[in-house]
């Protein structure tokens, strides 16, 4: 496909299919009518941009997100799914939502999918708004796969986000994982989550604590595997890097920088005495420079690991 110089949102929706191989060519892509949506029980769904820098899609406020997850029923499967090499452009659009791919919309998260085999990797977003008013007018999240469960069960699987720069922006850089009303009531569970040379940064040192992270796996949803390596964070007003209810965990070089927490390690949910939680920390750099006094920071803080 390539830049019309009018909406190209309509026909990219046109293009996907649950078998499909589209190549965005060099250019700028307006999404002006509708976000496109990635189909359920996909045999393969490649959108491939020519480089980071080379293609971009702006939204606009009518179309804040560039792709949505096409849910038709409780219980659907999207998988098979892989999006690389190109730039999306905010532009500036406030509202609460995700900007690539994700699970939050106007405010609502989106309930009761499964994901596995997805793919995000040499992506970077620009524009996105960070506010001083932080969560009054705005919360701008660049990756968010964080279905809510109100029913049945759910599995988060095989996601690979790698080579993604969210330098300019946004309250959330990199979170996967699982919410309900309650941590042990919530069925979702997650296996094999890796970030790989990522990075976030919001543009602005915090004042407060609101809710913000740069790197998140788990939340409410089970832990199985999950990994972390060779990223950076920056001004989380929460938790730079987060890892929750992992049965296994690998941390290694990775740089945070005025993090309220600078690495947060915890378990909302019980587990059993033999599966334990199994994390492996290297090459953790994690600095306090221009926090304000008022906001004391913690480079490391360990939460409840067992049951």
């Amino acid at each position: 496909l390539a830049p019309s110089g009018g909406d190209d949102s309509a026909a990219l929706v046109a293009a996907i299919t649950t078998n499909c191989y589209i190549v965005l060519g060099p250019g700028t892509f307006l999404w002006n009518t509708e976000v496109p949506k990635l189909l359920r029980n996909a045999t393969g769904i490649v959108i491939r941009g020519s480089g980071i820098g080379v293609t971009t899609i702006k939204l606009s406020a009518s179309a804040p997100r560039a792709f949505d997850f096409n849910k038709v029923a409780d219980g659907d499967m999207f998988q098979n799914i892989e999006l690389s090499d190109f730039t999306v452009d905010a532009n500036n659009v406030e509202g609460y939502h995700h900007v690539v791919l994700g699970t939050y919309a106007n405010k609502v998260q989106q309930t009761n999918i499964s994901v596995d085999r997805l793919t995000l990797r040499r992506i970077n977003t620009i524009n996105v708004p960070d506010l001083a008013a932080e969560l009054t007018n705005c919360h701008r999240l660049n990756v968010w796969v964080v279905p809510s469960n109100t029913s049945g069960t759910q599995t988060l699987t095989n996601i690979l986000l790698e080579d993604l720069d969210f330098m300019n922006g946004g309250n959330m850089g990199c979170v996967v994982g699982g919410s309900g009303a309650t941590a042990e009531g919530t069925t979702i569970s997650y296996d094999n989550i890796s970030f790989v040379r990522c990075r976030h940064a919001r543009k602005t040192v915090p004042t407060a604590n609101f809710s913000s992270s740069n790197f998140q796996i788990g939340s409410y949803a089970a832990g199985g595997r999950s990994s972390i390596r060779d990223c950076y964070g920056a001004n989380s007003a929460d938790v730079t890097i987060e890892i929750d209810n992992a049965s296994r965990a690998n941390i290694s070089n990775f740089h945070s920088l005025d993090g309220v927490n600078g690495l947060f390690i915890e378990n909302f949910r019980e587990l059993s005495e033999k599966q334990g939680s199994h994390i492996t920390v290297t090459g953790l750099m994690t600095e306090l420079v221009h926090l304000p006094e008022a906001m004391p920071g913690y480079g490391v803080s360990i939460g409840a690991c067992s049951s």
